[in-house]
């Protein structure tokens, strides 16, 4: 649910900004927007979520195949690490690398947005680096939900 209530909010900005603004670099500074507002919300003393949701929603309006390269990309590590901590970052640094190098005026927005999804995980990344890190199988999951017996 609480998933489907980030999905909704960050659509419902973004619709809003594109009606009034139609170039895609306002629909970075919405992102922005959007993901400092939900990772350091005022009314929870500046404790929030991470942004993740909101990063791959602005990536893949801003730049559709780009952010779906990157998410691929991020979506294999996932299954290969299968932790849940590393592939959002190497999703969003790639993303911003590549705009970086082939867009000048998304630059600084997503720089800002990299840095604040890095430092939301810096407690995850450092748990992941010493091996302490959340082990999550999305392969067994999905297995699971369709009623697949694993094979011993």
């Amino acid at each position: 649910m609480t998933c489907l209530g980030d999905i909704l909010k960050t659509l419902i900005c973004i619709l809003i900004v594109h009606c009034f603004f139609s170039d895609s670099i306002a629909l970075l500074y919405a992102g922005l927007g959007l993901m400092l507002g939900h990772c350091f919300p005022l009314w929870k003393h500046f404790h929030g979520g991470k942004g993740v949701t909101i990063a791959v929603i602005v990536a893949a309006l801003y730049d559709t195949p780009v952010a779906a390269v990157t998410l691929l990309i991020a979506f294999f590590l996932l299954i290969v690490l299968q932790n849940l901590t590393v592939p959002p970052i190497v999703f969003i640094i790639l993303f911003s690398l590549y705009e970086f190098l082939t867009t000048q005026e998304a630059r600084i927005v997503l720089l800002i947005m990299t840095l604040i999804m890095v430092y939301k995980f810096r407690y995850d990344l450092r748990d992941f680096f010493v091996g302490k890190g959340k082990k999550f199988d999305v392969l067994y999951s999905i297995k699971k939900k369709l009623g697949i017996k694993r094979d011993n």
